[in-house]
């Protein structure tokens, strides 16, 4: 029989201090000599909406974890039948959240387009550890539980909720997919903050890189990061909450696959360059007492530097790029990491030649006329050419 987990009277919908029962069943063949038994309990909620270029965005978070221990060694088994065992277990929903500073459940996600969607699972998993030749092995399972919310109308905004709740969750993380965009690449996400229980302010958060397309053939670029935050009611937060950003930070990861005879089969693929530049920006802004139903601007414009390493001479390169930015939020005493990560097929050259890179990808040996490959698109190799010195190459400073 294995593994298994049975929740008795599963509802649709939970609510804050309902009970979840039921138990981990396990069924052998044989005496197995069980070292302990674990079920964990947690909860994670998914927003899915689409952006302007239709690709989807979305932002998880863990919205709480419990873990129970059900066995230990030394434990009588629950034995039903021969080898048959059975352990209960009692989860009670609870009535806060642990990643956020006011925890209130249960939780209530807004977003302002349709077609957007908002997932929230259960999820009980259970680990079996039991003792063989005188090694430990794993056993596990678990057992999903989806809710999902959708809205019904066009043009309005819409709050997700299980429950009517005066808080809402911050979302996590989010992925750059800014189709084939060849000018610029953006991602922008509404997200709600909470500064206090009855004060729900939301904020506008957008990053913009100009021609990502270009980044192939290095230089220096400029990248824009914008935090519109809109406050509502207050007069009903009592005191003057700060926001700021700090630890901007923005990578390129260059990575060249060689393509064998032309057919773009790739024989090697070496990251050849992790070029990142980093900016701080510390500075704590407060808002104004006065402030209502207005955007506050917090606006960041850096530029990257992105310089490519000496050229491997082989037409049959292809070049990818992907660009990461992460930024660290900081409000009312807590701080968010927030993450944006590009598709590197969107930023990659078909085909392309890097110049002057003075060594084989196997390897990272030095090479001489009689070692470079050359092929051409047809999968021919070429005769050598004569060998001629590569220009030195001078570090910027």
């Amino acid at each position: 029989m294995g593994l298994s987990i049975r929740v008795d009277d599963r509802q649709t919908c939970y609510n804050p201090g309902d009970t979840v029962k039921g138990c981990v069943q396990f069924g052998s063949s044989k005496d197995e000599k069980i070292q302990s038994v674990v079920i964990d309990f947690q909860c994670t909620s998914e927003v899915v909406f689409p952006d302007g270029s239709h690709y989807p965005c979305r932002a998880t978070t863990t919205i709480f974890s419990f873990t129970q221990q059900l066995h230990r060694v030394g434990d009588a088994l629950p034995t039903a039948r021969r080898f048959d065992h059975s352990w209960p277990f009692e989860f009670c929903f609870p009535t806060e959240s642990d990643t956020i500073s006011v925890p209130v459940l249960p939780p209530t996600f807004m977003v302002n387009v349709s077609n957007s969607t908002v997932d929230v699972r259960y999820n009980l998993k259970a680990v079996l550890t039991r003792a063989s030749l005188r090694l430990f092995s794993l056993l596990s399972t678990s057992v999903n539980h989806a809710l999902t919310f959708s809205p019904f109308r066009y043009g309005r905004n819409y709050t997700f909720e299980m429950q009517k709740a005066t808080t809402s969750f911050l979302a996590r993380s989010m992925h750059l997919l800014p189709g084939k965009c060849d000018t610029e690449l953006t991602t922008r996400e509404q997200l709600r903050t909470v500064f206090h229980k009855t004060t729900l302010p939301q904020a506008l958060f957008e990053f913009s890189l100009k021609h990502p397309r270009q980044i192939v053939k290095g230089g220096s670029f400029p990248f824009m990061v914008k935090l519109d935050l809109l406050r509502t009611k207050p007069a009903q937060l009592g005191r003057t909450p700060l926001i700021g950003i700090t630890s901007l930070k923005v990578e390129v990861k260059t990575m060249l696959a060689v393509n064998a005879k032309g057919h773009q089969d790739v024989i090697t693929t070496k990251q050849v360059l992790l070029n990142i530049k980093r900016n701080e920006y510390s500075e704590m802004l407060p808002l104004p007492e006065d402030l209502q139903d207005e955007y506050f601007d917090l606006s960041y414009l850096g530029v990257m530097t992105h310089r490519l390493p000496r050229d491997f001479e082989t037409p049959n390169i292809t070049v990818t790029n992907e660009v990461k930015f992460t930024m660290r939020v900081y409000c009312e005493d807590e701080g968010w990491d927030w993450e944006c990560k590009s598709d590197p097929r969107i930023l990659a050259a078909d085909v392309g030649r890097v110049p002057h890179l003075p060594f084989l990808l196997q390897d990272e040996r030095p090479v001489q006329h009689r070692d470079r490959p050359r092929y051409s698109l047809d999968g021919v190799q070429d005769p050598p050419p004569p060998y001629v010195e590569p220009p030195a190459y001078e570090e910027e400073a």
